[in-house]
């Protein structure tokens, strides 16, 4: 089916936007990629449907709010450089605005792309644009409209959010012209309090946390068949927590789009700056493994990228066209007095060929009609030839293009007198940009200007790799599987990961690569199992590295032996079989104990020994003069030293 050409393609707006192509179009607008020719830059012209421009109403309220965006100057804001009406003979009148070109998706798109965003992605977005509202709070202005089409994303390694139509939604609405479609997409993101009151700067921040929920879930929380029902959900109904989508999402995240999007509005950050604080202070905590995660959703979109475009505008034919009054159709018709003379000039050539006023003759007549019945039949036959050759008959073997690049292959259907329409898929084999195959094949028959449909490679289809570590491993295999990727596996001990989990995956989560890439897991064994030598006997040093070695921890005790020398193991707390990382406690000979030798002259015999055997000492004796007395004269260890069980200590007795 053949689209109706767009009249603002190829035109000069003002006498300075030149029209390149068109980027999108939605419910109040169409957005223009365009030259200013003044500044030789790129431009972004969103030009208003007829229907608004035809409402002073609007024409007002768009120029009073175009003004107030104008004076935001913000990295996250999409910057106004100008706007005005346009009108002309083929264009009815219609209102423009003029903005930063960026060579980048809208926020819608991407999603759609991604089917949702990592953690951390989402966040530092969200957080980028209350960073543009709270801007545009401190000067007054209020969105209204916050959603992610409303969103840009600049191309580039860094996540760069740029917010654009601030104060649109205001205008649009001032005409009273939003459509059942456009109320529904609005109420997605309304915050409760608007359906009774004016918008605040706090209704954009409810906005915003639907949105951040959206990005992470792929979906916004809320959702209904009408408008009024969605618009009560969000009056009434709780908001649902990420948690209990994806349990790893953590509750500082639930927190944070609980307080953005509470039913009262005094409840939630003031403004944007406010806001964006709450978010780095999520972002601050955020684990790195868990802000590359993100919620496993099917993209529902694979559209063709921003820089795909671009190419496709700058590569468009239009001629450049000013609007002026020259361009009206004009209709051409032949003078009647140039039919009169072929007519009489006709007759004058029969005249004379056929004689004067006489009478023809039978023989002549025939001869004339059998002229004009070969006449009729040369004419025919050249019509014929026509039709088939150069007319609506004409048939053309459709060219085989397959294998080249697009650009070539669209000049070699048009030579030929088919029209060519672009589509795009993914391929294995064809390199992007160039054609995978023709609809129809090559060498049927069509007629002119039948459209042939080349279908042109984006190349090796790309997939987001999920992460996987900690999870087990049939779970693990399945989120590969559905991103399209192969695994394989590898088996390893973990002191950490319980057996049958993933230990840690070849390629990086959250890293682009082609899809059926392969994925090496590494799935854990459990703990290793080791063999505790026996050590006891040996020194602990050497007892230390023996048990080391198989990968045990040791741990010491001391105690006393009168058997094992000092330094020594005496016993291990176990032994046999045990799991790598577990502990040994060793027990480490402190040598024979010590006892103080007591004083235990003047005592009796009896009562010195005693003393002296009840702490292990043996005694003996030798008698003073006959040891008539029974008094301990002397010891042989004086009192006060250290020595061990069974030391001889002997007594002298007088």
């Amino acid at each position: 089916m053949k689209t109706v050409p767009d009249p603002l393609l190829g035109t000069v707006i003002d006498g300075r936007y030149l029209i390149r192509a068109r980027v999108a179009r939605g419910g109040m607008a169409t957005v223009y990629k365009a030259q200013d020719q003044r500044l030789d830059r790129d431009v972004a012209v969103k030009v208003m449907h007829p229907h608004l421009a035809d409402q002073d109403e609007f024409v007002q309220r768009f120029h009073r709010e175009a003004l107030a965006a104008a004076k935001l100057s913000h990295p996250n804001v999409v910057s106004v450089y100008d706007e005005g009406t346009v009108e002309s003979d083929t264009v009815n009148a219609m209102a423009y605005l003029v903005m930063e070109y960026i060579s980048g998706d809208d926020l819608r798109t991407e999603l759609s792309r991604r089917g949702s965003l990592p953690l951390g992605m989402a966040l530092e977005i969200i957080r980028q644009v209350l960073a543009a509202l709270g801007s545009a709070h401190q000067a007054g202005l209020i969105h209204r409209d916050v959603k992610p089409e409303n969103v840009m994303l600049v191309n580039g390694d860094d996540v760069n959010a740029k917010v654009t139509d601030f104060g649109l939604a205001r205008a649009v609405a001032a005409a009273r012209s939003t459509t059942a479609g456009t109320v529904l997409g609005t109420v997605a993101y309304l915050a409760p309090e608007v359906l009774q009151e004016q918008a605040t700067a706090r209704s954009d921040i409810y906005a915003a946390g639907i949105m951040l929920y959206e990005l992470i879930a792929g979906d916004v929380p809320f959702t209904a068949e009408t408008p009024i029902a969605l618009a009560y959900k969000h009056v009434n109904d709780n908001m649902p927590r990420l948690s209990t989508m994806a349990p790893w999402i953590p509750s500082s995240v639930d927190s944070l789009i609980g307080l953005l999007t509470a039913k009262n509005p005094e409840q939630r950050p003031a403004n944007g700056t406010e806001a964006r604080d709450r978010v780095q202070a999520v972002l601050n905590d955020l684990d790195d493994i868990i802000a590359k995660r993100r919620v496993a959703v099917t993209p529902t979109n694979l559209d063709r990228t921003s820089s795909e475009r671009n190419k496709l505008a700058q590569t468009g034919s239009h001629d450049t066209r000013t609007f002026t009054p020259a361009h009206k159709t004009a209709v051409l018709t032949a003078p009647p007095e140039q039919t009169k003379r072929k007519i009489s000039r006709g007759h004058e050539i029969a005249k004379r060929r056929s004689g004067s006023n006489e009478v023809a003759s039978s023989t002549t007549s025939t001869i004339w009609r059998w002229l004009i019945i070969l006449l009729l039949i040369g004419a025919s036959a050249a019509g014929v030839y026509w039709y088939f050759t150069a007319g609506p008959g004409m048939r053309i073997a459709v060219p085989d293009v397959a294998g080249r690049q697009q650009d070539a292959a669209v000049t070699i259907i048009e030579t030929v007198g088919l029209t060519p329409v672009i589509e795009t898929d993914y391929s294995d084999d064809i390199r992007e940009g160039y054609v995978i195959s023709s609809d129809p094949e090559p060498a049927t028959q069509m007629a002119k200007n039948e459209e042939v449909t080349l279908t042109v490679s984006l190349g090796i289809e790309q997939v987001t790799v999920p992460s996987v570590v900690g999870l087990p491993r049939e779970t693990a295999t399945q989120q590969l599987t559905d991103n399209r990727l192969e695994v394989e596996y590898d088996e390893d001990y973990s002191q950490t990961v319980l057996e049958g989990n993933v230990i840690e995956q070849s390629i990086e989560a959250s890293t682009e690569v082609d899809h059926s890439s392969v994925v090496t897991l590494t799935v854990s064994l459990g703990r290793e199992p080791v063999e505790i030598v026996d050590v006891t006997g040996q020194p602990l040093e050497e007892a230390t590295e023996t048990l080391t070695e198989v990968g045990l921890e040791v741990d010491t005790d001391n105690a006393y032996s009168d058997e094992v020398p000092e330094g020594n193991v005496i016993a291990q707390s176990t032994s046999g079989s045990a799991f790598r990382g577990d502990s040994v406690t060793l027990t480490i000979s402190l040598g024979p104990e010590l006892f103080e030798v007591p004083d235990v002259y003047g005592m009796s015999r009896g009562d010195a020994t005693d003393v002296l055997e009840e702490l292990g000492f043996v005694v003996e004796y030798e008698d003073f003069l006959g040891g008539v007395f029974n008094r301990v004269r002397e010891q042989s260890i004086p009192a006060g030293e250290e020595h061990p069980r069974g030391t001889v200590i002997t007594l002298i007795v007088v």
